[in-house]
C-alpha cells in the first residue's frame, strides 16, 4: 500500500472482499451458536436431561457467546479495528470444534466449518482488510 492518504481513504471507505468475507463467516457462526443455544434450551425443558446443570450452563453459555460473535461480526462490517483480533481468535477456536467434528464421524460438519474459518482468517489477515480496519 501506499504512503498516499487519499488512497488510504479510498480502501478504508469501502469494504474489501476480506473484511466481507470474514465478517459474513462470523455472523454465520454467531447465528449457528445462537441457534445451538436455543435448541439446547428447548432441549432442556421438553426432554429431562441425565444432567440438568450441564444441560441449562450448556445452554447459557451458546446463548451468551452467540450473540457476542454476532457483535465481533458487527462491528468488522463497520471497520472497527477492534474487531479484527477477536474474529480472528473466533476463527482459531473453530478449528478444534471442526478436528472433534471429524473425529466423531460429524465430517459433513467438519469439513464447512474448517473451510469458512480458514477464509475468515485469510480474509482478515489481508493488507486489504487491515488496512480498511487501521490494522496496518
Amino acid at each position: 500500500m501506499s504512503d498516499d492518504p487519499a488512497a488510504h481513504e479510498a480502501v478504508a471507505a469501502t469494504r474489501p472482499r476480506g473484511l466481507l468475507t470474514a465478517a459474513a463467516v462470523t455472523g454465520a457462526e454467531g447465528v449457528a451458536l445462537t441457534g445451538f443455544g436455543a435448541w439446547l434450551a428447548y432441549e432442556t425443558v421438553v426432554a429431562k436431561a441425565s444432567n440438568e446443570r450441564v444441560a441449562t450452563g450448556s445452554a447459557v453459555y451458546f446463548l451468551v457467546l452467540g450473540p457476542l460473535v454476532l457483535l465481533v461480526a458487527a462491528a468488522l462490517w463497520r471497520r472497527r479495528g477492534w474487531a479484527s483480533g477477536a474474529a480472528l481468535f473466533v476463527q482459531l477456536l473453530a478449528v478444534p470444534v471442526a478436528v472433534s467434528m471429524w473425529q466423531e464421524g460429524f465430517v459433513a460438519g467438519a469439513v464447512p466449518l474448517l473451510a469458512a474459518a480458514a477464509a475468515a482468517a485469510f480474509g482478515l489477515l489481508q493488507p486489504t482488510t487491515r488496512h480498511a480496519l487501521g490494522r496496518e
